[in-house]
């Protein structure tokens, strides 16, 4: 699958995509190689929207970046700084266009951000990788429980599925609130 602008929300990267290719063309970088935690962000039309990836086997495509800090103990600050409002809203006045906002990727490489000393940012980092840990899981659970969904209703609302014969503790009623 390829990640669009589409795939990119604020905060939250949108599993559903239009588009994929039978196979990754040759001498594509690894840089477009998505894996789990990668950090994208919107380049185009709301630009500064960033998000996590939840699930390796994307390939980046055109106007989304992918953000790399220099140091991998900066990955979850790079995300929540990039989540920041302040910085989406310096995003989106250093963008370009009249119909359609437009981020150069290189412009926003300009960008000066404050760092800790690195003790501080390797506590921060033992502080909030769990969590971003448990959000991807939550996003992947989530995403699980609505394919789920979608694949049982029609089959229950059609009877193909007879659920007559499940425990009472296991049916959802009114009345269990």
């Amino acid at each position: 699958p390829l990640v669009t602008i589409k795939n990119v929300h604020d905060g939250l990267f949108m599993e559903d995509y239009t588009s994929s290719l039978n196979q990754i063309p040759d001498r594509t970088p690894d840089y477009c190689l998505l894996k789990t935690g990668d950090i994208l962000l919107s380049l185009t039309g709301n630009v500064g929207r960033c998000c996590i990836v939840t699930r390796d086997g994307y390939l980046l495509n055109q106007r989304v970046a992918k953000l790399k800090p220099i140091n991998a103990i900066d990955q979850c600050y790079c995300y929540l700084m990039f989540r920041y409002n302040e910085t989406q809203k310096l995003l989106e006045r250093i963008s370009y266009g009249v119909a359609q906002q437009n981020l150069s990727p290189i412009e926003a490489g300009k960008l000066l951000f404050p760092l800790a000393p690195i003790k501080t940012r390797n506590e921060f980092s033992e502080i909030v990788s769990p969590m971003i840990f448990i959000m991807l899981n939550l996003w992947r659970k989530n995403t699980n429980l609505r394919t789920t969904r979608d694949f049982l209703l029609p089959k229950l609302i059609s009877g193909e599925i007879d659920v007559s014969q499940l425990p009472d503790c296991l049916l959802y009623t009114s009345d269990a609130a």
